[in-house]
């Protein structure tokens, strides 16, 4: 799931982060040129809900289009 940046102080917040790598340029970047290096207050990370089918990784999409067949093929077992 992805997530954003959020500062306390600053009350902004970040684009979309999809990976750790990505969340730990955010941070120090925001630290390094707003805060002096330090952490501020209320400084975090808030989960973003997916919006949109093809923002969601491939093994997840793959993983539901797997479970929907499965479950098509045993309605269409159990009917006929």
């Amino acid at each position: 799931m992805p997530q954003v940046h959020y500062c306390g102080v600053c009350r902004t917040r970040s684009r979309r982060l999809y990976t750790p790598a990505q969340r730990a340029a955010e941070q120090y970047g925001h630290r390094r040129q707003f805060h002096g290096g330090r952490a501020p207050d209320g400084e975090g990370f808030l989960k973003v809900p997916w919006t949109d089918w093809e923002q969601r990784p491939v093994g997840e999409r793959r993983a539901s289009l797997a479970v929907a067949a499965v479950l098509l093929v045993l309605l269409l077992v159990r009917l006929i």
